[in-house]
């Protein structure tokens, strides 16, 4: 967990690849009384898939997931807002259902 939050895959990630590729290969074995098995393509292919997933996803969902939520302000320009108190020079002001904080830089 602690290598996924730093965003780039280190020591641990290489460890658990290690023992997923352990844990598959003992795995690996025909059924009792048969000899049916997969293939060698779909064990690496599996591999593969859970490498990249752990290398490329992982960071990427870990930065979404703990990232600031911003709406942008885009939205706001032009838009009718009322201030709640006094703003002088920082107050409250509320535009739609937000709050934010406002801020004159001069008297008027």
């Amino acid at each position: 967990a602690i290598d996924v939050q730093v965003g780039i895959p280190r020591f641990w990630t290489g460890v658990g690849m290690v023992m997923f590729v352990l844990g598959s290969w003992f795995l690996y074995d025909s059924l009792p009384g048969t000899d049916l098995r997969l293939s060698w393509i779909t064990l690496i292919v599996g591999i593969g898939g859970v490498a990249l997933t752990f290398v490329v996803g992982m960071p990427s969902m870990v930065r979404t997931r703990f990232a600031t939520p911003t709406i942008g302000r885009e939205w706001m320009i032009g838009a009718d807002g009322v201030a709640i108190g006094a703003i002088d020079p920082d107050g409250v002001a509320q535009v739609g259902e937000a709050k934010w904080r406002a801020r004159t830089n001069r008297a008027t």
